[in-house]
């Protein structure tokens, strides 16, 4: 083999590599790209007690908008009757002081805050998770394992006060 076969074998083969590494970073970047325009949303729920004389706990959910960039949120409230129907309020409040539909910076998170009574609420016995939709139309859930122990504490609640009132 001369010098000149060996020479171009070694550009061959770099050539070669670095061929594969760039078709791989490529894909990765094409990949990471179609990631990052997805709408991500984190959703939550929770009680809250307020420092006011009310000592009733209530449902907050929280929304944190992990998307790369700003979106709008629509509404949130429960998905009642095997995901099939959802349960909204309109007395909600926003620890921003503003109304639906809200625009969401990245990275950012809002808590609405809802009514003490609207968890004992008839219509939404059956309710298995917590959502926000966006104005795109995109839905997100919460945990499915939270709500149903919270819907539990507050007819728990609901029936002891009421006894209490009443005996």
């Amino acid at each position: 083999m001369t010098a000149s076969d060996v020479t171009t074998l070694v550009i061959a083969i770099i050539g070669a590599v670095t061929g594969i590494l760039g078709t791989g970073i490529s894909f990765w970047t094409a990949y990471r790209q179609v990631a990052d325009d997805k709408v991500k949303l984190r959703v939550g729920a929770s009680w809250a007690i307020t420092s006011e004389a009310i000592d009733t706990p209530f449902l907050v959910i929280s929304v944190t908008n992990v998307s790369r960039f700003p979106i709008t949120l629509r509404e949130t409230g429960l998905l009642t009757q095997g995901d099939k129907m959802r349960s909204i309020c309109i007395r909600t409040t926003l620890n921003t002081g503003e109304r639906f539909p809200v625009r969401m910076e990245p990275r950012t998170s809002l808590s609405v805050y809802y009514p003490p009574d609207f968890l004992t609420s008839p219509d939404n016995k059956t309710a298995s998770c917590a959502y926000a939709s966006t104005d795109c139309g995109e839905t997100f859930e919460s945990a499915r394992d939270t709500l149903p122990a919270m819907l539990e504490a507050a007819n728990r609640r609901a029936i002891s006060t009421s006894a209490q009132s009443t005996g």
